[in-house]
Formats: structure tokens, C-alpha cells, sequence
């Protein structure tokens, strides 16, 4: 439950900074989230010290990938969904 309010959290904070566009938006928004829960580093890396065939190491941490992957962009596509159509930068 606390990742999805920390998800929402980082979209409510970051979403103006993101690339103009929505596709454009979704795909950084999910990145920045897979950067800040080190899912990169994590998948090649630790896929390495596990004991198993390479193949096999790479499903079982790809797993937690595929988690953050689809947190990401189901929060990224929510928070498009309900900001679609109201201004980005507030009237003075």
C-alpha cells in the first residue's frame, strides 16, 4: 500500500518537470520510478550472484522489474487521465 501513496506522491511532484506529451510523460514517469527503486542496477546485477543458470536468475528478479514496470505506469496513466485538460502552470 505505501508504494502506490509514495508513486502518487513522486506523479504529484515531478509530473509538471516531465516531457511535454503523454506518451512522452507515462514512459519518463516509469522510468524515474524503475531509476529510483534501482531496478536496473538490481536486475543485471544481483542476476549475476545468484546461483542459478543465468536464464533463471533473470526471471526470478525480473519479477520485481515487472512489479515497479507496471506501478509505474498504471500511476503515470492515472495521474494523465486526472490532470487531462487542466492547465499546467498556475494563473498569476
Amino acid at each position: 500500500m505505501r508504494r502506490r501513496h509514495a508513486a502518487m506522491m513522486l506523479a504529484a511532484l515531478c509530473w509538471t518537470g516531465l516531457p511535454r506529451g503523454e506518451f512522452k510523460r507515462v514512459g519518463a514517469f516509469t522510468l524515474v520510478l524503475l531509476a529510483m527503486k534501482g531496478r536496473f542496477v538490481y536486475e543485471f546485477v544481483y542476476s549475476f550472484w545468484v546461483r542459478q543458470p543465468l536464464p533463471m536468475a533473470f526471471l526470478a528478479t525480473g519479477q520485481f522489474f515487472l512489479e515497479t514496470l507496471a506501478l509505474g505506469l498504471m500511476v503515470a496513466l492515472a495521474w494523465s487521465i486526472s490532470t487531462h485538460g487542466k492547465s499546467e502552470q498556475p494563473e498569476q
